[in-house]
């Protein structure tokens, strides 16, 4: 549920933030890097940049994310583990 709410709530500041086509950007300038076409510096001073605007346009509508938490669904608590039943020591084991 919490994931749920994750992904809807960045969707509404950058919806590409929860789709593949960034990834698959980042990942065409790295193979642009390898064949020379591009250099790294290139390539980080494009995505650092690409990314401080996403990350200010989320950071400046964390209320309405927040929002997506508060109504989602609580998620189950898992049951605790029991503990591991010890076996008594033989006297050759001491």
């Amino acid at each position: 549920a919490r994931g749920v709410a994750l992904v809807r709530g960045l969707s509404t500041c950058d919806a590409t933030l929860c789709e593949p086509e960034v990834r698959a950007l980042i990942e065409r300038e790295c193979a642009m890097v390898a064949t020379a076409e591009l250099t790294s510096a290139e390539v980080l001073r494009r995505n650092v940049a690409l990314f401080r605007g996403k990350f200010q346009r989320v950071a400046g509508a964390m209320n309405e994310v927040r929002s997506f938490f508060e109504t989602a669904p609580k998620a189950p608590k898992a049951p605790k583990p029991k503990a591991a039943k010890r076996r008594p020591r033989r006297s050759s084991e001491r």
